[in-house]
Formats: C-alpha cells, structure tokens, sequence
C-alpha cells in the first residue's frame, strides 16, 4: 500500500474528518446552491423554496419561527433562514479566496526565503516579524476602514497578513529540505534554482501548508463575520452572518432568533473547519500512517 492510500485510509477512518467534512459539504452546497441562483437563475429556486432574502414584508416583521418563516423574519420581515443560506455564499468565496491568496503568498516569499537564505531571508522575515508584531483583525480593520468595505477590500484585508503563517511553515520545511541527499543530487545533474525549488523542495514542503489552509479556514469565515458585525465587510442589502448578528443584537430580549440562528451557523462551520484541518493534521503525521495496516 502507497504512503498517499495509507494516508487516505487515516482520513477515512477519523471520525472527526467524517463529522467536519459532512457540515462542510452541506455549507458548501448551500453557498453553491445559492450562488447559482442568485448568478444563473434569478433567484427563482430559493424563492420559490422559501422567500427572497431581500424582500421585505411588514406584516412578517420580526416573526418568531413558524411554517411560513421556519427560521422566523427580521425587523424588515426578511426571511432568516433565506438570508443565512445567501449568507453562507458571502462567507465561503470571502474565506476560500483568502485562504489561496494567503497561501500562495507566504508559499512563494516562504519558498524563496528558505532556499536562497542570506539577505534574502532576512528581509523576507523581518518583513513577517513586522507584520506578527500586530494583530490580524487590526490590521484588517485599518485597511477596510482606510479603502472602504466591499468583498475585494475584505478579501485582501484578510490576506494582508495571514500569507506570513504561511511563509513560516514553508521555510521552515525548505531550510529542512534543501541540504537532503535528493536536492544535492539533483542540483549535480544539473537543475536550475527554479526547477529546484519548484519540482523537488515544493512538492515535499505542502503537506504543513494543507493543514494550515484547512484550519485557517475558520478563521477566515469569524474574521469576514468580524467586520461585517462592525459594518465593514460586504455592503446591504447582500446579507452576511456577520451583519445579521449586528442587527439581532438590537432585539436579543425580544427575538432572540435573530442572533441565535446567525451565530449557530457561524458556529457550526468553524467546527467543522477546525474538525477536518484535526483530521488532516492526523493525516500527514507519519507515525499514525505506519501504524495503518496494509
């Protein structure tokens, strides 16, 4: 049996990676189901299924859960549980896009940093130290609040420093590898820095960089929920988690289900995230793969 099917069959056989991956799947395919809808199909299913996220109904303002609003309504008589499936979209492509951004800055400057070492590293980290002196949310915060909020404007501003997590694993893996037996006999066949690098160290140097990406996950859908709770992130009338909780907060003694349905959804994809990236994490550690029976 390969190393990568003995892998696989850690993953398989976590009952963590089957939980966090099920929740994931059913988020992923009601952000998807609603990014169709509102892309393709003119937001016909979902309406018709349940109610227009963004339409209003005075007579269903602030309704508590019943048949007609299984989730109950806002204080504009919008549907709760239209709106966190909508919602759902916004904090999936928010997160999954600063995740790659992130991930392919601080693999590619991490990469370069480690090989080439000398002025090179050092510019490189002190440039991460820098960065790690302030907190994420922070840095976040002043970027939106200086540019405007907007989904690009929070996207980069959650990528402005999560990429030096990145950075640091990847270097810390390619200063482990380079001086190998593997790399010292392909550099004497000849191989340029850049095959080098991207052929031989690259490939061996990912699998910290997977389970980052996975575990930084949630923490990219609380941070986009951060700023939209503060009116930074994506602009009404798209809904957001985030936006939702700040609404619900208003009327938390009178219609709880406002805040309470928002932050269970919050609540249960970080789970999730986290749950897999744990399950993963099991998955590149060698010692659990030599114990799977071939």
């Amino acid at each position: 049996m390969t190393i990568v099917r003995k892998q696989l069959r850690v993953l398989c056989n976590s009952k963590t990676a089957i939980i966090g991956l099920s929740i994931l799947l059913i988020i992923f395919a009601s952000a998807l189901c609603a990014t169709i809808d509102k892309t393709f199909l003119g937001s016909r299913v979902i309406t018709q299924l349940l109610h227009d996220p963004c339409a209003l109904d005075i007579s269903a303002v602030l309704s508590a859960p019943c048949s007609n609003h299984p989730l109950g309504a806002d204080d504009m008589g919008r549907d709760v549980l239209a709106r966190i499936i909508y919602g759902a979209s916004v904090s999936i492509q928010v997160a999954l896009m600063a995740v790659v951004i992130s991930g392919i800055i601080g693999s590619i400057l991490g990469l370069v940093a480690g090989f080439y070492g000398g002025v090179v590293d050092m510019i490189i980290m002190r440039i991460v130290d820098i960065l790690l002196a302030f907190p994420g949310i922070l840095l976040a915060l002043l970027f939106v609040a200086f540019v405007g909020p907007g989904l690009t404007n929070v996207v980069i501003a959650l990528s402005l420093r999560s990429w030096v997590n990145y950075a640091r694993i990847i270097r810390s893996e390619v200063l482990r590898l380079r001086e190998n037996e593997f790399i010292t006999a392909a550099r004497a066949t000849g191989c340029s820095n850049s095959r080098l690098m991207l052929r031989h160290v690259l490939p061996n140097a990912l699998a910290p960089v997977i389970v980052q990406a996975t575990m930084g996950l949630g923490s990219m859908i609380l941070s986009e929920a951060s700023l939209s709770f503060l009116g930074l992130g994506v602009m009404p009338p798209t809904p957001s988690w985030g936006m939702m909780l700040s609404t619900g907060q208003k009327y938390i003694r009178t219609a709880w289900w406002l805040s309470v349905f928002p932050g269970f959804a919050i609540f249960l994809t970080v789970m999730g995230a986290n749950l897999l990236g744990d399950a993963v994490r099991d998955m590149f550690d060698p010692r659990l793969v030599h114990k799977t029976r071939t």
